[in-house]
């Protein structure tokens, strides 16, 4: 042998020898799976590779015999490791197989035997599974798409599977227990187990290549008994008893290369989850799937099936290997008893009770496509296997109602016709709320329903619709007040999603209302909707339009036109509605609705609106739906006008009578005209003529406006500032008014700040005919801890315009400009001033001439709102001394004021001129410093009134110098009195200085008129020998006392003072004379 030869074969030989050392040295090590040294590399090499963490107490792989497992444990992964430590326990595995098996078969592993396996699924309520943490990414649509493309089919795989060389000969599987542990973030809500499986598989190998499959779980003659077990541990069941129920399975399957077969069978023997629950059969059938070499593809055939002893079913469909191709529904057929349904349903989870209910479901023809389209109708339910097309049919029986769906489908064309029919709503009570039924004739109320229509294009974006549909009410009614015998609404309608348009027609027939014949009604709503989408590549945007019209053909005349579009250039959606509501006479159970004041026979309404809204939707997107700004709060804007036109406008209530010929109102939106007005809102309301009668009293305004102007601040958490403008041509009262109203003007501008004050820049009131005009400016709190108010204003006043003939005639100005304070909006304090310039006023009913009258009085006072009526507050007691220091010490804080008049002419006596400061104080009327021509004299003082009514006091402090009497006698003298109006007494006293004697006379007749007291006739008859030199008068506690001293030869007659003269008569005679009442 050559010494190469030698060589090559050492070398092969030493390969061998080392190739069985290494074979050698493997199968002693996997029959020691189990060695200390060994198992923990096993055990980190499996967590390595699947990052599950398991255990297991004994191992044993031979390559020639089989393995032996035992007390496998396959632990629950983080975080739901909490509720069940174990994802799965296996007691024993045992697989025998042979090493020639294995590599040339027919059955490469002879038995597979599994005992007590426990298997434990934990699931959260947040989505976590047991093995969620571990499943890779889930694969792209790509990936899925192309595994589906390499995918040879379902029969292909099915014919490869059982021709190929068998995988097992025998499987036994039991003591299998199944537990499904439910939780909420991380504690356990529920535990559902089950026990009793077992599976028993047999594998037989044919003689023509290939194998057949036989399994079961159970046997019709001796099912497997199950025990299902739920148990609560949160919520109302939790700390109860396990709830449990006993089943019996029994699973047939026989599969070879041919096709497969099963049988099932599912009773429910007794349980304890709800007495209400009957035992009985749960699933009883039997399914078959052939492969079908010629169609390529499986034909599966569901045999009659019974479902819980109620409901039948039964199905012939094929499934091609051609994932794009459609799934075709040859037959299928289901037949339900709803009434034995709905017995299976504890009573308080039943929506309905039946007495008899049936169901029945028919399909021919059907084609499911699987692509984009899973699990809807085929595109092309007529090409492939199916032939014709498809159809639909589902009938319902429930009690007393019946309704019919029919449903044919031809390529992408679908039609259908429904009808339905109850005689009442005793179905649909357990669905209405109370409320609607207490007001709904649910036991009378009949239903009739019919449809039919066509869609094509039906798998197009935006299929095409036309259809009929009328629903029929027998004998509706609302509350009891509103019933008819008929009402029927009709809707026909074509188009598609896009573009679509249709008509609703509404009518009622024997309508009554209030239990008053309403007549027909009969009103057909048109309407039409266009969003279609831009075409490809084109520069415009999708469009958006849309219009609806009213209109009547019987019963109440209302008809309206709206229509809207979006403007794409402007992002703004545009509008306009126009409505007309004639005169017509109402029906008298319509006018029920209305307000009983109100004539509504001759009331006529027109609406006529149009504007933009903007900076709410920018565009228009291709799903022809709006698109909105990102603040439309913040940029929405209306720009727009809005005109309501009224006619015959009569409302008489409670004595008060309204009307209003005709009357228009006009709205315009338009943008602000500077940058701190972001937008205005302007409104007009005018009328012609408005008359207004309050029982015996009529008011009539002739061309009456009214404007205002809400301007809309930059800011959107500004408030508003609101301005109106009021004019009223003329004012006409019945009984008429002393003055004419011509030209009334009235201007209101007011705004809130963001602390919730009102502020009121403006406020005026003019009245052109008698030249009168009010200003003012103010403002109001009303918060709880701010309640203030201040007003500032002037009323002026030409008196030309207040000029009567033969009633009062003047000349001259007259102004008041006055303070309105409150602290508490219940006590309010008024400071005024009254000026009067070159005044001029005549009475000549009174006999009152003043001429030349200028002055510049104050006015204060002090007001309390309480019991709804004002009162002034307490009286003040001044003291003289105490005013003149004030003035002295403060003189910017004091208020003087003054008076003057060239002359004043009464009936009693004539005063020029005049002169003095005169001021108002609460009810105190104060004429200090003053100065008067009297008769060619002058009279000199101050006085004072302190008017309270009956209780009014009168404080007199005069001097009189050179004042002539009637008989052109001299007078001089002085008095310091205080008159009191209750009790009618005067306090005080008077010195007569000079005083002729026809004027004393006349004095001592004032106070004796009837020459009845001797003493005083003692005086008169004096004054024939003399003449008066001094005269002096005390007056106490209502009475007087007289004192005259005589001179010439009258001074030789005694006269003593005369006492006890009683002022109250004076006192009255006096008021009597300038028509004054203290009342």
């Amino acid at each position: 042998m050559p010494r190469w030869t030698k060589i090559v074969a050492g070398a092969l030989l030493a390969l061998g020898l080392l190739a069985a050392t290494v074979l050698a040295v493997a199968a002693l090590l996997l029959q020691q799976l189990d060695h200390p040294w060994l198992k923990p590399r096993v055990l980190a090499a499996v967590e390595a590779a699947t990052g599950l963490r398991m255990d297991y107490q004994h191992a044993s792989l031979s390559l020639t015999s089989g393995l032996r497992l035992e007390q496998l444990v396959v632990l629950t992964p983080a975080p739901l490791d909490g509720a069940a430590p174990e994802l799965l326990r296996v007691g024993r595995l045992e697989a025998d197989w042979s090493l020639g098996a294995l590599l040339w078969g027919p059955v490469r592993v002879a038995r597979v035997a599994v005992h007590d396996v426990a298997v434990v699924w934990v699931a959260d309520e947040a989505g976590a599974n047991s093995l969620s943490v571990l499943a890779p990414d889930p694969p792209s649509q790509q990936a899925i798409d192309q595994d589906q493309d390499a995918s040879p089919g379902a029969s292909r795989q099915f014919a490869d599977l059982f021709s190929a060389v068998a995988p097992v000969g025998q499987v036994e599987l039991s003591g299998l227990a199944l537990d499904v542990v439910r939780v909420r973030g991380g504690a356990v809500v529920e535990r559902w187990s089950l026990r009793g499986l077992g599976l028993a598989v047999q594998v037989q190998p044919q003689e023509d290549r290939g194998w057949k499959l036989q399994a079961e779980l159970g046997r019709p003659d001796a099912p497997l008994v199950l025990a299902l077990q739920r148990v609560l541990a949160q919520g109302e069941g939790a700390g109860k008893p396990p709830a449990w129920a006993q089943l019996a399975l029994s699973l047939g399957l026989q599969a070879s290369a041919a096709g497969a077969q099963a049988q099932i069978s599912l009773d429910l023997r007794r349980h304890n989850f709800d007495a209400r629950i009957p035992a009985g059969t749960l699933l009883r059938g039997a399914v078959t799937a052939n492969v079908d070499a010629a169609r390529q593809g499986l034909a599966i055939a569901l045999h009659p099936t019974r479902l819980a002893d109620s409901a039948d079913a039964q199905a012939s469909l094929f499934l091609p290997d051609d994932p794009k191709a459609p799934i075709v529904v040859s037959q299928a057929r289901v037949d339900a008893d709803l009434a034995r349904v709905l017995r299976l349903f504890p009573a308080d989870l039943r929506p309905l009770t039946l007495e008899r209910g049936q169901l029945h479901l028919e399909v021919t023809g059907l084609a499911l496509a699987l692509g984009d389209l899973q699990g809807g109708l085929a595109k092309g339910a007529g090409s492939g296997p199916a032939t014709g097309p498809a159809r639909g049919r589902v009938t319902l029986q429930a009690d007393a109602a019946h309704a019919e769906l029919a449903v044919e489908q031809t390529g992408d064309a679908l039609r259908w016709t429904a009808t339905a029919q109850a005689p009442d709503l005793t179905l649909a009570r357990p669905f209405l709320s109370d409320a609607l039924l207490a007001r709904l004739p649910w036991r009378r109320l009949g239903v009739n329903l019919q449809s039919q229509g066509r869609v094509e294009a039906l798998w197009s974006s935006a299929p095409r619709i036309a259809h009929r549909t009328e629903l029929q009410l027998l004998r509706p009614a609302w509350d009891g007040t509103v019933s008819a015998r008929e009402l029927v609404a009709v809707l026909d309608s074509q188009g598609d999603a896009w573009q679509h348009r249709g008509e609703l027609h509404l009518r009622a027939e024997g309508l009554r209302v209030h239990e008053q014949d309403a007549g027909a009604q009969r009103h057909t709503l048109a309407f039409e909707v266009d969003r279609r989408p831009a075409a490809p590549g084109a520069p415009s945007a999708a469009k958006f339009e849309a219009r609806a019209r009213l209109s009547n053909q019987a019963g109440v005349q209302l008809m309206f036109d709206a229509a809207l579009a979006f403007d794409p250039q402007a992002h703004a959606l545009r509008g306009r509605l126009k409505a007309r509501w004639p005169a017509q006479p109402l029906l008298a159970p319509l006018r029920a609705y209305l307000p009983a004041a109100l004539d509504a026979e001759g009331l006529a309404l027109e609406l006529d609106a149009q504007g933009a809204l903007t900076g709410v939707f920018t565009r228009i997107g291709d799903d022809g739906l709006p698109q909105l700004a990102p603040d439309p709060m913040a940029s929405a804007g209306f720009e727009g006008r809005a005109l309501i036109e009224a006619g015959g406008l009569h409302w008489q209530q409670d004595g008060l009578e309204l009307q209003l010929p005709s009357v228009r109102w006009q709205l315009v939106s338009h943008p602000g005209a500077s940058a701190k007005v972001r937008r205005q809102l302007s409104t007009e309301l005018s009328a012609e003529r408005v008359s207004v009668t309050l029982a015996e009293r009529g008011l009539t305004l002739t061309r009456v406006t009214a404007t205002t102007e809400t301007s809309f601040g930059a800011n959107p958490e500004d408030e508003p500032e609101l301005a109106l403008h009021l004019k009223v041509d003329s004012l006409e009262q019945q009984p008429a008014l002393p003055y004419p109203v011509r030209q009334l003007e009235w201007r209101v501008r007011a705004r809130r700040d963001a602390e919730g004050t009102f502020h009121l820049p403006e406020f005026a009131l003019t009245h052109a005919a008698t030249r009168s005009r009010l200003t003012a400016q103010g403002r109001l709190d009303l918060a709880p801890e701010r309640r203030r108010f201040a007003l500032q204003g002037v009323l002026s006043q030409d008196l030309a315009g207040l000029s009567q003939p033969g009633v009062v005639e003047g000349r001259g100005h007259a102004s008041v400009d006055f303070d309105l304070a409150s602290p508490d909006l219940t006590t309010f304090r008024t400071q005024a001033s009254l000026r009067l310039d070159d005044v001029n006023l005549s009475l000549p009913g009174l006999g009152v001439v003043v001429e030349g009258l200028d002055g510049d009085i104050p006015v204060d006072e002090d007001v309390r709102w309480t019991g709804g009526r004002l009162e002034l507050l307490g009286n003040l007691a001044l003291n003289p001394y105490a005013m003149l220091r004030h003035t002295d010490q403060s003189p910017l804080l004091s208020r003087g004021g003054y008076v003057s008049a060239r002359s004043i002419n009464t009936p009693w006596v004539r005063i020029a001129p005049l002169a003095g400061n005169l001021s108002v104080r609460q009810n105190v009327l104060a004429l200090n410093q003053f100065e008067m021509g009297v008769r060619e004299g002058r009279v000199t003082g101050q006085s004072r009134l302190d008017w309270r009514g009956r209780d009014s006091v009168l404080e007199l402090r005069l001097r009189a110098t050179g004042v002539r009497s009637s008989h052109g006698e001299p007078f001089d003298g002085h008095a310091a009195v205080v008159i009191a109006a209750r009790d009618r007494s005067v306090n005080g006293r008077a010195e007569i200085l000079r005083i002729g004697s026809r004027h004393l006379l006349d004095l001592l007749d004032l106070v004796d008129p009837q020459a009845a007291d001797p003493s005083i006739n003692r005086v008169r008859f004096a004054l024939g020998l003399g003449y008066p030199e001094h005269v002096r008068l005390r007056f106490d506690q209502g009475f007087g006392r007289l004192l005259v001293k005589l001179g010439g030869g009258a001074g030789l007659v005694r006269i003593d003072e005369i006492r006890g003269i009683p002022m109250g008569p004076i006192v009255d005679r006096a008021l009597h004379t300038v028509q004054l009442s203290t009342d």
